[in-house]
């Protein structure tokens, strides 16, 4: 990595280190941001979206402002990354030589140029999904019309507008296939850091109290990368322990790393997942694969870890497209009429990606030893008394089909007046942003976290079945290019990156039914970042390049 890019991110995470420590005011995050449009400065397009990359696990908050009480960094920082790369692209340079030149002239010559423009981009292998994209927009626009609060509606179209620009970066900024290696690894080793902090959590709590542990991360830690209304919220609402109802066991740690919540932790972990498995395929020697085969294993454990039922259940999607991908290779096999080059030469690959997806059932007891083991330290440490001890684990996953649980009582309460309010709004929903609305609480509530814990379900909500048919298409067609592109790609590394990644995004998609952290700024940037990655491997296959 270019020393460059080491220079500007170690500044960074100094500054964060130091606010977290409060020697530094929450105001030093413009001195953050003003070191980032430094580098861009100074590094090229690419060194410069690595550096936004690397960034991610460390991107802090401005101090509130009348336009946001906790905007995060990365959201100025993508933007002057865009116009980066933009303004010193051969297209853009093109259009200003014309304008010099005086050739283009007046509207009609701009509407001839955006017309060239349109002919090209429905040529591009990224058309399908821009069509119920830009109907999806449009239709969240139109909802907000009749929402109780249209403000709340803008930010967050501007919110997935902002995360969405990481999308023409990619294609602008990587223009060789090596260029896709640099970004992967950038996106591997962000998530390494969310897996270090995530353990150092975990570890923390054999020998810190949990109520220490709470307050000591939430003063320093979150406030300085979250804001102070989330510190505040999290200071007696969060999802950072499990409980285990009717039984005499302490609450254990649900690993969350850098994230808010222990959520959006997990699905960052199914992405490392996908992505370590890819290194481990495309390893030559032993000693790195069984040091990828480690992390593998890491990053599955922290799933558990996370104490994230949906991401368990979810798995089963993930399962469910492994076997798919594993059985159709064996119909081909032995079908002449199905047999296909494609297909019979991914066999393999579908087969070790099956085994690796299998492996988050058999870490279920591995896991559950560790977190016994936890527990033991502070029952040992706090002086308690238990007597209906049993396994915190297995508790903790049964309770994915106790619907007197407390918390599955509440969300299916939640659901049902979800649902209530999509019989009654099927069109136009309550308007984008404004869940809260359909039960009966204020729209400020939606940014303390109200939502239907089922991202279809909130989305329908908000912005009527048309909404969520489009939003359905854009998950239909991402999957579709994972599923060709892992098959078309001419580099069998990045074929095989194309299957593994397909799984991680059904396990996301079904973890989707469970909670709505699919909209997660980080999950949704690291997650646009590698679909947009493997999109422009498309084109640059078809370019030779």
């Amino acid at each position: 990595m270019d020393k460059k890019i080491i220079g500007f991110l170690s500044l960074e995470v100094l500054i964060v280190f130091l606010m977290s420590l409060a020697y530094l005011p929450q105001e030093f995050s413009f001195v953050f941001l003003l070191i980032f449009f430094l580098g861009i400065i100074v590094l090229d397009d690419l060194d410069s979206l690595l550096l936004f990359i690397l960034s991610i696990p460390f991107f802090v908050v401005f101090p509130p402002s009348s336009l946001s009480d906790a905007m995060s960094v990365w959201r100025f920082a993508v933007i002057i990354l865009f116009l980066k790369i933009f303004l010193t692209s051969a297209g853009a340079r093109k259009i200003f030589n014309e304008i010099r030149k005086k050739k283009l002239k007046g509207i009609e010559d701009f509407g001839q140029r955006f017309s060239v423009l349109l002919k090209e981009i429905k040529k591009a292998n990224y058309y399908k999904i821009l069509i119920p994209l830009v109907a999806f927009f449009l239709i969240a626009l139109l909802s907000l019309f009749s929402a109780a609060s249209a403000g709340a509606g803008i930010k967050k179209i501007i919110f997935i507008s902002s995360a969405a620009l990481l999308f023409p970066i990619i294609m602008m900024a990587v223009k060789e296939k090596k260029d896709i290696e640099k970004v992967i690894r950038a996106v591997f080793i962000s998530l390494l850091v969310m897996l270090f902090f995530g353990y150092a959590q975990f570890v923390a709590s054999f020998f810190v109290r949990l109520y220490d542990f709470w307050g000591l991360w939430d003063n320093y830690v979150i406030q300085v990368l979250y804001g102070e209304k989330m510190s505040v919220l999290l200071s007696y609402s969060n999802t950072w322990f499990s409980y285990y109802e009717g039984t005499d066991l302490p609450p254990t740690l649900r690993m969350f790393s850098l994230m808010p919540d222990s959520h959006s932790f997990s699905m960052l972990m199914i992405m490392l997942f996908a992505v370590t498995l890819f290194y481990f395929k495309s390893s030559n020697d032993k000693k790195s694969r069984k040091k990828y085969f480690i992390l593998m294993i890491l990053s599955l454990m922290a799933i558990f870890f996370s104490g994230s039922r949906g991401a368990w259940a979810g798995w089963l999607g993930a399962l469910a497209v492994a076997l798919g991908f594993y059985y159709f290779g064996r119909i081909s096999k032995k079908n002449k009429l199905l047999r296909d080059k494609r297909f019979l030469s991914e066999h393999d690959n579908h087969r070790l990606i099956l085994v690796a997806v299998s492996l988050f059932a058999i870490l279920l007891p591995v896991s559950s030893f560790f977190l016994n083991m936890n527990q033991d330290a502070q029952i040992v440490r706090d002086g308690l008394v238990v007597e209906n001890r049993g396994n915190a684990l297995l508790r903790r996953t049964k309770s994915i089909y106790d619907f007197d649980e407390t918390s599955n009582k509440g969300r299916l309460q939640i659901w049902k007046e979800s649902a209530v309010s999509v019989a009654e709004n099927p069109l136009s929903g309550v308007g984008y942003g404004n869940f809260s609305v359909a039960i009966g609480e204020n729209v400020s509530t939606t940014k303390l976290g109200s939502s239907a814990h089922n991202i279809y379900l909130d989305i329908a909500v908000e912005i009527g079945l048309l909404g969520l048919l489009f939003f359905l298409l854009i998950l239909w067609y991402i999957a579709r290019k994972l599923f060709d592109l892992s098959y078309r790609l001419k580099d069998d590394n990045l074929r095989f990156l194309s299957g593994a990644f397909l799984v991680a995004f059904a396990w996301l998609s079904a973890y989707g039914f469970f909670d709505v952290v699919l909209l997660n700024d980080k999950v949704l940037i690291i997650l646009i970042i590698i679909i947009a990655l493997l999109y422009r491997a498309e084109q640059l296959d078809y370019k030779g390049k």
